[in-house]
């Protein structure tokens, strides 16, 4: 990329390729096989789009193994926190939820309705500064909106306040914060995003969820007994326990997913592994 000239790709001593060889894959300048890139066609907007997409699917992630929810387990919606704009296109959000197994994504102005932060002195700092007033330090800490002090000192700024009577100004270095997300949602932060995950696994979602995982235990075990992906395979309901769990007299999943054994059957028969 770039400068890297000596960049090339190859396949062991020659290229299966016919009539090429390695020499013509030397990257200079953005040289491909003798020809200028034509920057015309990168597309920037996509670019950063996509940057948005990895951004928020980490820091989903991040917050399902907070919660111990396996990305197996459908979720109904996360919340998107962030200091730029991060709109994504309709493209994009189909492929952030499909990554995080999500139903829906909502933009927010403030996660504070979701967050809570505890924030304590560091004492290597704010003690020689302030000495005796420590007391004081902890107190103001206390009463305060933690998030406000945060969103203060976020990129190196500086929260400043008069507390009984004295001045008070502190940096993230002065602070010892640690973030808790509200019973039923986990979170996640990074440079200036913030992801927040509703956790609650409704019947519904519940229902999918198993629906999922029996599928991959099923398709595990026809890959491990050898089957073509074209073989049909028979399962019976009545000797797998977690089915039984999940559907009811007339064969239909819990939760109203409207799966029917005989579909759900289907689906494992057609899927590859």
């Amino acid at each position: 990329k770039g400068n890297q000239k000596e960049d090339y790709f190859y396949r062991g001593d020659t290229l299966t390729f016919p009539n090429v060889s390695s020499k013509d894959y030397i990257i200079e300048g953005w040289k491909y096989n003798g020809v200028e890139v034509d920057e015309s066609f990168i597309d920037v907007k996509l670019e950063e789009g996509m940057q948005s997409v990895l951004d928020i699917v980490v820091l989903g992630r991040a917050a399902r193994n907070v919660s111990n929810i396996k990305n197996r387990q459908p979720l109904s919606k996360i919340f998107v926190c962030s200091e730029n704009k991060t709109d994504l296109t309709d493209d994009l959000l189909v492929i952030a939820k499909d990554e995080l197994n999500i139903k829906n994504i909502e933009y927010l102005k403030d996660a504070g309705d979701f967050v809570t932060y505890k924030i304590k002195p560091q004492l290597k700092t704010l003690g020689p500064k302030y000495g005796a007033k420590l007391g004081k330090v902890k107190a103001l800490l206390e009463s305060v909106n933690g998030a406000e002090i945060v969103s203060a000192v976020k990129d190196g700024g500086v929260y400043k306040t008069t507390f009984d009577g004295d001045d008070f100004e502190f940096t993230a270095d002065d602070l010892l914060i640690a973030s808790q997300s509200k019973e039923g949602f986990a979170s996640a932060s990074d440079k200036g995003l913030t992801v927040v995950m509703d956790t609650v696994v409704t019947p519904e979602l519940l229902a999918e969820g198993i629906e999922r995982e029996l599928i991959s235990k099923i398709q595990t075990m026809r890959k491990d007994a050898g089957f073509e992906v074209v073989d049909r395979v028979s399962v019976n309901k009545d000797n797998i326990c977690i089915i039984n769990q999940v559907c009811n007299i007339d064969g239909y999943l819990v939760g109203g997913a409207s799966i029917k054994v005989h579909d759900f059957l289907e689906i494992i028969n057609n899927k590859g592994v």
